[in-house]
């Protein structure tokens, strides 16, 4: 997993009424769970990223359902004396509230964002902090180890034994890669820069590649027989 994430770089834009405001993006640490929050206290929630999203950054914009003091009474649960009719009494009120985060590039799940007063506002009338939680989804092909990756790739027999140059898929796109003849299966080709940025800045890890020997199927007359003369040629051939 991810190691000492320390400090990450990124804003937060508030959207409310059209408004513009930068926040820093501080405290990256471990935590877990959905939206919660406490009256006037910090409030927690959480985004979910594809792998292609961390490895590039992203903008993601939440909605936050917080209880804040009524505006109607202010807070007090009462005007001129009378229960708040818009509170019910509480000094309670829900409100909803949209942010456009930027993650930066290289974060990892179990990162977490401290947006500085951007939580639930409390009786006093200052906002406390939002805790923003990352969640990274597994990707389909490619396995994140800390800043590397890895990945499989199937090279047909053929180039495994003679040698070959095939494309690798990376995150920054397919990429050329020679491999040398007589490359067996399940061995690893590095390629550097090729992994995950570094959160704090400063190049990326690297991506592995595991090659993957592939043999053919629907072998007519003429390959079989190639085959077979390639058999006997080499006896030693394990079976």
């Amino acid at each position: 997993m991810f190691g000492d994430l320390g400090r990450g770089g990124g804003r937060v834009r508030d959207t409310r009424r059209g408004g513009l405001r930068d926040l820093e993006f501080t405290d990256l640490g471990d935590l877990g769970g959905d939206l919660e929050a406490e009256r006037g206290g910090d409030a927690e929630a959480a985004i979910d990223l594809s792998l292609e999203e961390a490895f590039h950054g992203a903008r993601k914009t939440i909605s936050l359902e917080l209880d804040e003091p009524c505006g109607a009474c202010g807070g007090a649960g009462h005007v001129n004396r009378r229960p708040c009719g818009q509170c019910r009494g509480s000094g309670w009120a829900k409100g909803r509230r949209h942010l456009e985060v930027k993650i930066p590039a290289g974060v990892d799940t179990g990162a977490r964002i401290r947006v500085s007063g951007e939580g639930p506002r409390g009786s006093g009338g200052r906002r406390a902090n939002l805790y923003l939680r990352v969640a990274v989804r597994p990707h389909e092909r490619f396995e994140r180890k800390g800043d590397d990756l890895y990945v499989d790739l199937p090279v047909p027999f053929v180039d495994a034994a003679l040698g070959a140059e095939v494309q690798v898929p990376t995150l920054k796109g397919q990429v050329s890669m020679k491999i040398p003849p007589e490359t067996s299966g399940g061995r690893n080709f590095r390629l550097p820069g090729y992994g995950m940025p570094h959160l704090k800045g400063g190049g990326g890890g690297d991506q592995y590649v595991r090659v993957q020997v592939t043999v053919p199927t629907g072998l007519g007359p003429r390959e079989k027989e190639l085959l077979m003369e390639l058999k006997l040629l080499r006896p030693e051939m394990p079976r």
